[in-house]
């Protein structure tokens, strides 16, 4: 399964990362506060990370296949 990761500015209630899957890839949206020039930071892959191991079956962004 794929993550795509995604930056954003306006995620709800001091949200910081929030995962949608769905059937054949996973979207995160990423409070852009945890990237530096466009780029997740450590402290963003680990929230990212966090985030994805909530969800049974989820990759890890490192462990996460290429899209197709």
């Amino acid at each position: 399964m794929c993550v795509h990761v995604f930056c954003v500015d306006d995620l709800p209630l001091g949200v910081t990362v929030w995962v949608d899957s769905r059937e054949s890839h996973i979207k995160v949206y990423a409070d852009r506060a945890l990237t530096h020039l466009g780029r997740l930071t450590e402290a963003g892959i680990s929230l990212v990370n966090q985030a994805l191991a909530e969800r049974p079956g989820s990759p890890s962004l490192t462990t996460a296949v290429p899209c197709v």
